[in-house]
């Protein structure tokens, strides 16, 4: 049995569990939700056919992505303002 692990499920739990930083989550509450996200989606990689999970990971990946340069242009606009 080999284990792989690709990093761009890696990127997209690291994502996800920053984004839900987001909604308040801290402490024990964000490690449990951490671990959760990694299992499911360790187990959807293995169960669901390659080309659904890439098309997931991409929305996912694309939408955190928006979503950080949408905060990164608030904070620029911001201290313009200052």
């Amino acid at each position: 049995m080999t284990f792989e692990l690709d990093p761009i499920v890696v990127v997209a739990i690291l994502g996800l569990v920053n984004f839900s930083k987001a909604f308040g989550l801290a402490g024990k509450a964000l490690t449990l939700v951490s671990m959760l996200i990694g299992v499911i989606i360790s187990v959807l990689v293995q169960i669901l056919p390659a080309q659904i999970v890439q098309i997931a990971l991409i929305g996912i990946l694309s939408g955190l992505g928006a979503s950080g340069l949408y905060d990164l242009g608030g904070l620029i606009t911001a201290k313009a303002a200052k």
